[in-house]
């Protein structure tokens, strides 16, 4: 930099100080506690009692950090970002035990959500229980012309007068991505879900045990006028209706992938149906009854609800995640749905072993998965040979060589050769 391009620099800079202190630092945190004294400023110290308090003061782009504890009474329902796309989540949306002891909770007062400002896929709702949510139209959420993500949220026991039990979403393109919702009611249509007019994409989610009352359709799901909806990796389960109790489609183009559409109760025993004007496209699934299409199968998925109630996780001999020991467990049994999701499918979030492929269900493309096989298969053609030893030999002192790293160390080394020993020549 020569004298003059310092001098300018140096010139103009105090002319910039006003604007630069005008500019809030973004990405700010604002903490709620629904043990606070309350009312509070939202600082980490004096947090906010009401979490609509804390979405009040935030700037697109903060965080509203709501703390555990259960939030009820005027200021905690009816939750509105006013279009600003904020981030509005518990401290730790991948605990489930966080998730389960951050609770909204507007006690049939209202709904919990509101989103109808413009919001985008960066206005995020994560890792919340929402219960006891009441409205005409989506007790836990109400979502129109806007897009928002919803992620790792629980919906339970919420409903609705007339549509959408769980959330009821009109022109939004949102995401709704590993959630449970479970036993919420609709006295028409929608007992988890209603969406109307949107193309959205909802996965790796538990639909189950929801209602939509008397005639209603779509106990679990019911989509109408929308041109692309995808759903992929759900278990949609024990949902009741008068028809399409696990999905019904009115007017709308719907592609199901990786699903499992099991013991949903409606008049004629159908876990999908839909209307003359639809089209319903399902592949890799498991419907009870079936379904067109040599991709999919109708065998009981065997979810682990069979030891634990409403667990569904996929029983296997090689390993399956119970989430209420913390641990990996062995059954006796190995689901039919795992290794069965499309192959094109990107099994790498899975833990190994498996068959380098998704699951079906909820859990298929997470770390949950269950698992299948034997972790010094690599090729996974049955046996651990040579074949798998040429692999190993490949990866050799590799950093963080995937699955040949059968240590979980990071590094291909000398422990990860006595594993692949104890291994040799096993035969499924």
């Amino acid at each position: 930099m020569n004298i003059c391009e310092w001098w300018m620099k140096r010139a103009y800079f105090p002319l910039l100080i006003p604007l630069i202190l005008s500019c809030p630092a973004p990405g700010a945190v604002i903490h709620v506690d629904a043990a606070s004294a309350g009312p509070g400023d939202g600082s980490v110290t004096d947090p906010f009692i009401r979490i609509q308090d804390a979405i009040d003061v935030a700037p697109t782009g903060d965080t509203v950090l709501i703390h555990p504890g259960t939030y009820t009474g005027a200021g905690n329902y009816e939750l509105s970002p006013g279009g600003r796309d904020i981030r509005i989540q518990s401290i730790d949306p991948n605990d489930p035990a966080v998730v389960a002891s951050t609770i909204i909770d507007p006690n049939f007062m209202g709904g919990a959500f509101d989103i109808s400002g413009g919001e985008t896929s960066a206005c995020i709702i994560a890792g919340l229980t929402i219960t006891n949510g009441d409205s005409g139209r989506g007790g836990g959420l109400y979502c129109s012309d806007s897009s928002p993500t919803v992620d790792k949220c629980v919906f339970v026991r919420n409903t609705a007068a007339l549509y959408g039990g769980a959330m009821y979403l009109y022109n939004s393109a949102a995401s709704i991505s590993d959630c449970v919702i479970v036993s919420n009611s609709a006295s028409t249509d929608g007992g988890g879900i209603e969406w109307w007019n949107s193309n959205f994409t909802i996965s790796n989610c538990i639909i189950r045990h929801n209602q939509a009352n008397g005639l209603g359709q779509g106990g679990g799901i019911d989509i109408v006028r929308c041109p692309e909806a995808v759903l992929i990796n759900c278990t949609i389960a024990a949902n009741e209706s008068g028809d399409g109790a696990g999905l019904y489609c009115w007017a709308s183009t719907v592609h199901v992938e990786n699903c499992i559409l099991w013991d949903n109760i409606d008049s004629a025993n159908s876990q999908i149906d839909f209307n003359s004007s639809s089209s319903v496209s399902v592949a890799y699934s498991d419907v009870q009854g079936g379904w067109q299409g040599d991709t999919n199968i109708d065998i009981d998925p065997d979810f682990a609800e069979k030891i634990a109630d409403s667990d569904f996780h996929l029983l296997s001999e090689w390993g399956r995640w119970d989430p209420a020991l913390g641990i990996w467990v062995n059954d006796d049994q190995t689901s039919p749905c795992i290794d069965a999701g499309n192959p094109d499918a990107g099994w790498d979030a899975e833990t190994w072993p498996h068959g380098r492929r998704v699951n079906m269900g909820a859990y298929g493309a997470t770390g949950q998965a269950s698992m299948n096989g034997n972790k010094a298969d690599f090729n996974v053609n049955g046996r651990v040979d040579f074949g798998d030893l040429a692999e190993l030999i490949d990866h050799w002192l590799a950093d963080d060589a995937g699955i040949t790293n059968l240590d979980s160390t990071g590094l291909v080394d000398l422990k990860d050769a006595a594993i692949f020993a104890d291994n040799w020549l096993w035969n499924r």
